[in-house]
């Protein structure tokens, strides 16, 4: 059988991996933006070399462009670099009123710049989905054979199940302590149907050298990216992958499908031909593609977004060496919140502990007087953790999307927000709850800091084409297929009928697998 896989972001590369362990022949097409070269050439510098003799270039160009202030990092650029995020689409022009999200054109898609958390679903966030987490679940066990699953069994396990055997990364001086404290206060947690534990990363722990830049970019390149998992399709005889090129439309025949591409690099136009297309170009320009593709023009479509809150969180208890300690700087520790007195979906809270970006930002809050503040500023981060909090999309906003003819027979995407006014309200109840256990975690948040992040900004998007048992409007079927459509199966997270507080990415590529096992045989 002869497909055609389109993007090589999570869902792509294992809805292909799927398709070609099952013997399908399968071409993947996709922009396939990467790193400039100069910057490749940095890191190869690295590349078995010990820590200690890492030049300042290597430290210069991984921070390069990052600019952080109290609200977080304004982008999060990946080795200095915008790559991931570059829009390669020249003859769409995008419009983004009063919205703030990414999308990506590169090798490996948002995943060169994502957080690492894999936790799976739970069943009370997804209990209107057509599919269980049963059917789910042998699925993420496969996705986890690819990849390193760092963690630990801890607590969590109680409502996450482990899906590989983990391997543990360090853990830094202020995450130990706040579990320390935590533990001790277990059968409070469990009345307030809370559970904490350490973070679950998709990272080759093993080989972490606790550098402290993996915000920044891992100059390693341990953190999962869907790019690590090309070369090992490159092996199959029965897979090839096409660089530079952008799907424009789809359209189904009895003879099959037909795909028109277009170069990125001098707009000449191709048609390809398949048995099958399989669609993962990520949430917001798949969602565009099935519009322009299989839908009138003028048809919107709604995003669901799973909204994000930052918050300052103050612990009594400080950490007197972090600006000197060797850690990794991802999420350290997970909250869970499942307490329907508080909410009726589960509440995921990330804890960051020290990294140099706190450092940074509030240096520049302080300006002239960040000198006088120096010794004050260090007992301050010693006790600074950040709490970074994931809404179910039910509390979140959407994000509008609709195509439209711009000038010179171009077109334009435009993105705008339809805010949900249960956001602000959810967030200050779980303030609320975190002050109420001031003693059970010996910290406090400090409200007033808090930024909860606009509509699409998560990145966490999906939901716009949701799978249903009897497809509506722009429902698909349990296999991504739009209404008429036999041959044609949107595979990332624009399916989800709804967007859980945990990571959707873990999820996505899981699902994708199911898919491309299930239509291939």
């Amino acid at each position: 059988m002869e497909v055609i896989v389109l993007g090589s972001g999570p869902a792509s590369m294992f809805c292909a991996l799927a398709l070609v362990e099952a013997g399908a022949h399968v071409c993947m097409i996709d922009p396939g933006e990467v790193l400039e070269k100069d910057r490749q050439d940095v890191l190869h510098t690295v590349q078995g070399v010990p820590k200690a003799r890492w030049t300042s270039d290597v430290f210069r160009m991984v921070k390069e462009n990052t600019n952080p202030n109290t609200k977080g990092v304004p982008k999060k650029l990946v080795y200095g670099s915008d790559f991931p995020f570059r829009w390669r689409e020249d003859d769409v022009e995008v419009r983004q009123e009063g919205v703030d999200t990414l999308m990506s054109h590169a090798l490996g898609g948002l995943s060169n710049a994502w957080g690492a958390n894999i936790f799976p679903l739970l069943p009370g966030d997804i209990a209107e989905w057509p599919i269980s987490m049963s059917a789910l679940d042998p699925f993420y066990r496969r996705v986890c054979e690819y990849l390193t699953l760092a963690g630990v069994e801890d607590d969590l396990a109680e409502i996450f199940p482990l899906h590989a055997t983990p391997k543990g990364l360090p853990v830094s001086e202020q995450a130990r302590l706040l579990l320390e404290d935590a533990r001790a206060n277990r059968s409070e947690l469990r009345r307030n149907k809370m559970f904490i534990g350490r973070s679950r990363l998709a990272v080759r722990a093993q080989e972490c050298v606790a550098c402290g830049l993996c915000l920044y970019g891992c100059p390693h390149q341990l953190i999962f990216s869907a790019s690590h998992l090309l070369p090992r399709l490159l092996t199959y005889p029965n897979f090839s992958y096409r660089s530079g090129w952008l799907a424009k439309r789809i359209s189904e025949g009895h003879d099959g499908v037909s795909v028109e591409i277009r170069s990125v690099s001098d707009g000449a136009q191709e048609t390809c031909r398949a048995e099958k297309v399989y669609v993962g170009c990520g949430a917001v320009n798949s969602t565009a593609l099935a519009l322009r593709s299989f839908h009138p023009p003028g048809t919107s479509a709604h995003l669901l977004d799973s909204q994000y809150f930052l918050t300052p969180f103050l612990r009594m208890r400080c950490s007197s060496g972090v600006l000197d300690e060797e850690l990794h700087t991802l999420s350290q520790l997970a909250l869970e919140i499942l307490d329907p007195a508080l909410c009726d979906r589960s509440v995921h809270v990330l804890f960051y502990t020290y990294n140099d970006m706190y450092t940074r930002a509030l240096t520049g809050m302080l300006g002239p007087l960040a000198g006088v503040a120096k010794p004050f500023l260090k007992a301050f981060l010693g006790r600074l953790l950040i709490m970074q909090g994931y809404l179910h999309s039910d509390y979140s906003g959407q994000v509008r999307v609709q195509l439209d003819t711009a000038s010179q027979g171009h077109e334009q995407l435009l993105l705008t927000p339809v805010e949900n006014e249960r956001t602000k309200t959810m967030v200050r109840a779980i303030h609320r709850r975190m002050r109420r256990m001031c003693r059970t975690f010996r910290g406090l948040p400090i409200d007033p800091m808090c930024h909860i992040g606009g509509v699409g900004k998560s990145y966490h998007l999906g939901g716009s084409m949701p799978m249903s048992l009897a497809p509506q409007g722009l429902q698909t079927d349990l296999l991504g297929r739009p209404i008429g459509l036999k041959s044609v199966h949107i595979v990332d997270a624009s399916i989800f009928p709804s967007i859980p507080a945990t990571n959707v990415t873990f999820t996505a590529m899981a699902n994708a697998y199911r898919i491309g096992k299930e239509t291939v045989g």
